[in-house]
């Protein structure tokens, strides 16, 4: 079997790759899919050409290129992509440190009611009973909603948000005992810290795309003109969590929830690779200083 190519491109690269060639092209120079080029697009917040951009510059027609939008805290910077068919190789040390860290994690039981959170946990929860009590005072003050903030409207906590909250009191009990530090930035926003290296993740529902009609309100609607339909994201109802730092080549940093497996059954996995993570991020950081 010949030897699966893997190259590091940075975000900013592929943005103007992806504006000068066109993607099936593009695909084909990295050894991969069409289908999985858009995917790193869409994941690194990269906008593509659409339908027929390429049929109008050839003909010499006027087209729009999309400006790249500023990378928020959980985008990339840069990506590896791996040639279709394979995946990149973890050096033997780290897949043996990984494997090893894997059989030693035991399976988590996840508590079906938070008794006792984990303070970063109790501090969102303590938050979002105070925005909840600054919310009722002020309908009780403002019944009629005259001068009702937005600062006061509160989304309920939903029955994935506190399963959400379960998982993290697990994984971040879990990983302070292996020398992370959590930090909350701001309500449900926490990141994690490994000897001053930040560490950024994300826990969320996972959205579909859903195509439906247009009301009769929007049919009339400028904005809509000639649109048969809108696509909207709904919510599925499965989770998704992932490590937004690169760490090696070859390691996991996504886990996403199915049918036959909930984002419960990854915790010891995630834990593990967390475990593997901090001390490849330590040595890495040396090597720079050096």
């Amino acid at each position: 079997m010949k030897n699966q190519k893997s190259v590091r491109v940075t975000r900013k690269d592929l943005y103007q790759e992806v504006w000068g060639i066109p993607m099936n092209k593009l695909a084909a120079k990295y050894g991969i899919s069409d289908r999985g080029l858009a995917k790193i697009c869409k994941r690194l917040k990269i906008p593509t050409p659409g339908r027929g951009f390429w049929a109008r510059k050839v003909a010499g027609k006027h087209v729009i290129q999309y400006q790249l939008p500023e990378p928020d805290e959980n985008t990339l910077n840069d990506v590896v992509i791996t040639e279709y068919g394979g995946q990149p190789q973890l050096q033997k040390e780290i897949q043996d440190s990984l494997s090893k860290s894997i059989v030693e994690t035991p399976e988590y039981s996840i508590p079906k009611r938070l008794i006792s959170p984990h303070p970063v946990i109790r501090q969102w929860l303590d938050e979002y009973k105070e925005r909840k009590r600054e919310e009722k005072e002020e309908k009780r003050r403002d019944p009629f909603g005259v001068n009702f903030s937005s600062l006061y409207k509160v989304q309920t906590l939903t029955a994935i948000d506190r399963r959400c909250h379960r998982i993290l009191h697990v994984l971040f009990n879990e990983v302070e005992k292996q020398g992370y530090q959590v930090r909350s930035e701001d309500y449900e926003a926490a990141c994690l810290e490994y000897d001053g290296i930040r560490v950024d993740f994300v826990l969320r529902e996972k959205l579909k795309q859903v195509r439906r009609s247009l009301t009769d309100e929007e049919k009339e609607s400028v904005f809509y003109r000639d649109q048969p339909w809108i696509q909207e994201l709904h919510p599925t109802g499965k989770l998704h969590f992932s490590i937004k730092i690169h760490v090696e080549s070859g390691l996991r940093h996504e886990w996403n929830e199915t049918e036959t497996k909930s984002l419960e059954g990854h915790l010891p996995a995630i834990i593990a690779t967390f475990k593997v993570a901090g001390p490849i991020l330590v040595e890495k950081r040396h090597k720079q200083e050096a």
